[in-house]
C-alpha cells in the first residue's frame, strides 16, 4: 500500500483522499479505535505522507496484523 500512497501523493493528491477508505480495515480488532483516531487526526495535516500511514499502523497489535488475534 505505500507504493501506491507514494505514487499518489506525488501527483498532488492528499493522503486523507486515499486513507479515509481504510478506516474500516481493523474494524472489531484490539486498536482500530488508535487507528482510525491517528490516521483522522494526521492524514490531512500538510505533509501527511505513507509515514504517515506507518505509524498508523503501529497501534495495531502484531496479532492482528498478521491475523492472529489472541
Amino acid at each position: 500500500m505505500y507504493p501506491y500512497v507514494d505514487f499518489w501523493l506525488s501527483r498532488g493528491f492528499k493522503l486523507h483522499s486515499i486513507s479515509r477508505h481504510m478506516l474500516q480495515l481493523f474494524a472489531g480488532q484490539p486498536g482500530t479505535k488508535a487507528w482510525k483516531r491517528y490516521l483522522s487526526d494526521r492524514a490531512c495535516l500538510p505533509g501527511a505522507n505513507s509515514e504517515t500511514l506507518r505509524h498508523a499502523l503501529a497501534q495495531i497489535p502484531l496479532s492482528v496484523e498478521m491475523g492472529r488475534v489472541l
